[in-house]
């Protein structure tokens, strides 16, 4: 083969193999991108089934119910205890503050005489959701961490109306082994209000003292077609309601 044919191949060869490995380095990213959207999406959706069965327990009063979303090992040694204060207090209407004090060690046990005491406090519930407001990190298939905000409206005992909302980060595991669904390893308070009384919307006293904790639809958790990176889409602002005014 002469010289200036082997050129000729040299210079064909070339771009076409350059052509090859993009076309292999495009194919890699696009099923790389495929795999973590479909790992959202089942993170997701697991997710949001965890956070709706501890709602309806808490709708419920039912102390098991919301229990068994924590983990049986749960213990996490910096959480403290979750308290309201009283930011102001306008026509009969009061409004707290949640905080985190005295941080230390929270043991299931722990979670199960504070939650008992918080459900004992309530004498109905009208609303009660916890919706997913983002997924933080997936650290490994068995493995999240979400945000999530909690939103109750209902009676306390004395016929009381109360709403609260707050925002929770929390840490997931699956079981042993991957098997079953998410458990709430560990938990931190992010924020939170509670609006007590009677006549005055929770957004309205909320925004007047400066607060913006709104809930969230869940976010779609489909996957994405055609290899497209999810996109999280924004929520509609949320509609004011007023408290139900007791009897």
């Amino acid at each position: 083969m002469s010289k200036r044919k082997r050129r000729i191949l040299i210079l064909i060869a070339v771009p076409l193999a350059l052509l090859a490995g993009l076309l292999v380095y495009g194919k890699v990213q696009v099923d790389r991108l495929e795999a973590d959207g479909l790992r959202l999406a089942e993170t997701g959706k697991d997710a949001i089934q965890l956070l709706g069965e501890y709602a309806a327990g808490i709708k419920e009063r039912d102390l098991d119910r919301v229990l068994a979303c924590y983990d049986p090992a749960y213990d996490n040694g910096n959480e403290g205890t979750w308290v309201e204060r009283l930011e102001s207090e306008k026509d009969g209407v009061r409004l707290y503050r949640w905080a985190s004090e005295s941080p230390g060690r929270t043991t299931r046990e722990d979670l199960a005489a504070r939650l008992g005491a918080f459900l004992a406090e309530l004498d109905h519930l009208d609303q009660s959701k916890l919706k997913l407001a983002r997924v933080e990190e997936i650290a490994s298939p068995d493995r999240a961490t979400v945000r999530s905000v909690l939103w109750l409206r209902g009676e306390r005992r004395g016929g009381e109306p109360f709403e609260i909302r707050a925002q929770l980060r929390l840490w997931l595991r699956r079981g042993e082994g991957g098997a079953g669904g998410f458990k709430i390893v560990r938990q931190q308070l992010l924020g939170g209000e509670t609006v007590v009384g009677d006549g005055t919307g929770f957004t309205d006293i909320a925004a007047e003292a400066g607060g913006d904790v709104r809930a969230p639809p869940d976010p779609p958790v489909s996957p994405p077609q055609g290899g497209a990176r999810p996109r999280r889409c924004r929520p509609p602002p949320p509609r004011r309601r007023p408290l139900r005014r007791g009897p």
